[in-house]
């Protein structure tokens, strides 16, 4: 007998498994659904994707070696808006594990359902989600129309109802009284939840609600609790993250990103998140790594950029100015990213200079001097056509190249033809002021002033660890600034007065006084305070035997 809930629907099917692709389209015409679709590809999903409007898709997780699997499907749909939220989307898989799960926090699918499974079990699955879309529907249509206040009366309707899906209408009552800043009545729905029982989705709603309404600390409190009690509930994550970001406190932004990527690695979206944040605190070493996820989750991604890309050679190449050692773990798997790069067909002209100049830099850290050298005059031959124009980073990059291969007096060179050009361009000089010894822009040396003020006020008050963190970063920062430095070692230097010799202290101690004598020539206004350090770390040294 026909089923009028089924018998009037569109599905797709892809799997790449044919045998089982068919088997999927059996039991879907047992439940009197006749207008089936098939495919193997994800490839060929988005093709008929974007012919046919569907009401299932059902779409096996693993889709073939070096292909599109079907989390990375259902993003590419989500993200080119292919289809609307009347389509179900369902995700067949041997196995659902966390991480599967996990990376699919962005945009997951309606259900999973692990095989193998029968037709009796499918049909289960289907008719729930297909009465819950009936459900939802009216409610998801106003807000995506925009018609938010339509949406809260249709939740409100539904919740008064009662009902299965009476939970999910709270849910999402909550995101729409956040959304139109009704912060109380926020707070009073979350609260009444919370009172009946403990949710996770409810404590993050609440705690939203409180940050809006002036109260950051009550907020960071219940988040931190909550990340603390239910590590793997991401939106916690990304409402603290919010969190710090408006009480101003960067490095907490940093070290909640670090954490969170640490919990869902395989998040593109979570691992760029921290890409960026590294590269806004200088921490070479986070990015290039965050860079690296990014490259490797982008294979068959939608959300792959250029920039993770050249980000990884970027922050390597900051590694490699730092004479820090750990670029030398990160030039190979650099360099075979920025070759790679170099073969695409998408690059920019921008792009491919950027290359040549970020791959001479990492041949130079691989010890391939005369390929490195090749590289730079071939940069260099685009760079010098009259007339050219290039973006402020190509010009970091340049100057970098050429103080790494060894040219110093041509960097200077370029370097005071690039400040000419952008002497009344803040935010240019922004990001040259990593080059120069003092920053040029006001804002940087505003932070500048800052953050050493924040380091002194914590080494008068002897709090040498969280001193150490301050002026660390700030050695990130602004790495020519020999201030900061010498800032550090008198810290150290403090530290191990007061609570006795430490190794690595000292050691840390004798790398940034090292850093200092090789920057600071004898006349130098600030050698005699080097000296004067560089005596109390000998010292203390010494008496440790």
């Amino acid at each position: 007998m026909a089923n009028s809930r089924y018998e009037k629907l569109r599905a797709l099917v892809i799997d790449d498994f044919k045998q089982f692709n068919d088997t999927l389209c059996d039991m879907l015409a047992s439940f009197d659904l006749n207008d089936i679709d098939s495919t193997t590809t994800a490839a060929r999903g988005l093709t008929t994707i974007s012919e046919h409007s569907y009401d299932l898709i059902l779409c096996d997780y693993n889709l073939g070696l070096k292909r599109k699997n079907g989390q990375e499907l259902l993003d590419q749909l989500k993200h080119e808006n292919r289809i609307s939220d009347d389509t179900i989307f369902v995700m067949v898989t041997g196995e659902v594990d966390r991480q599967m799960v996990m990376a699919s926090y962005d945009n997951p699918p309606d259900a999973y359902v692990v095989k193998p499974f029968n037709a009796k079990f499918l049909k289960k699955r289907l008719d729930r989600l297909l009465v819950r879309r009936d459900v939802l529907r009216a409610i998801k249509r106003a807000t995506t129309q925009g018609h938010t206040k339509k949406a809260i009366d249709l939740c409100e309707q539904k919740i008064q109802e009662g009902g299965r899906f009476s939970g999910e209408c709270e849910r999402l009552l909550g995101c729409l009284y956040l959304e139109s800043e009704h912060y109380k009545q926020a707070q009073q729905l979350y609260g009444r939840i919370l009172k009946a029982r403990e949710q996770s989705w409810a404590v993050v709603g609440l705690a939203q609600a409180d940050l809006h309404k002036g109260d950051q600390a009550a907020a960071g409190n219940t988040l931190e609790a909550l990340i603390n009690k239910d590590q793997y509930f991401m939106p916690a994550y990304d409402a603290l993250v919010d969190n710090y970001r408006e009480t101003r406190q960067p490095i907490k932004v940093f070290q909640t990103l670090i954490r969170a990527a640490q919990v869902n690695p395989k998040s593109i979206l979570r691992q760029q998140q921290l890409a960026d944040e590294a590269e806004q605190q200088a921490d070479f070493y986070a990015a290039a790594y965050a860079h690296l996820a990014c490259v490797e989750l982008g294979t068959q991604s939608c959300y792959d950029r250029v920039d993770d890309h050249i980000g990884l050679g970027r922050a390597t190449t900051g590694l490699l100015a730092a004479k820090d050692e750990r670029a030398d773990q990160l030039c190979l798997k650099a360099m075979q990213t920025l070759e790679a790069l170099s073969k695409r067909g998408d690059n920019t002209p921008e792009h491919k200079t950027q290359l040549l100049l970020l791959l001479s830099q990492i041949h130079v850290g691989l010890k391939n001097i005369a390929k490195a050298e090749t590289l730079l005059d071939r940069a260099e031959s685009i760079l010098n056509k009259p007339g050219i124009k290039t973006e402020v980073e190509t010009e970091v990059d340049w100057v970098q190249a050429l103080s790494v291969n060894g040219k110093g007096d041509r960097s200077d060179e370029v370097l005071d033809l690039v400040l000419d050009r952008h002497e009344d361009d803040e935010e240019a000089l922004e990001k040259l002021d990593k080059l120069l010894d003092q920053p040029r822009s006001k804002a940087n040396r505003l932070k500048l002033a800052q953050m050493n003020r924040n380091g002194i006020d914590l080494y008068k008050a002897k709090r040498y660890e969280e001193a150490v963190a301050v002026f660390v970063q700030t050695q990130h920062l602004f790495p020519n600034y020999m201030g900061v430095y010498l800032n550090l070692a008198q810290t150290l230097n403090g530290a191990m007065r007061e609570h006795g010799y430490d190794k690595e202290l000292m050691l840390q101690c004798m790398e940034s006084l090292k850093r200092v004598e090789e920057n600071t020539p004898p006349g130098h206004e600030q050698y005699a305070r080097f000296i004067q350090l560089r005596n109390i770390a000998r010292s203390l040294k010494l008496k440790q035997g």
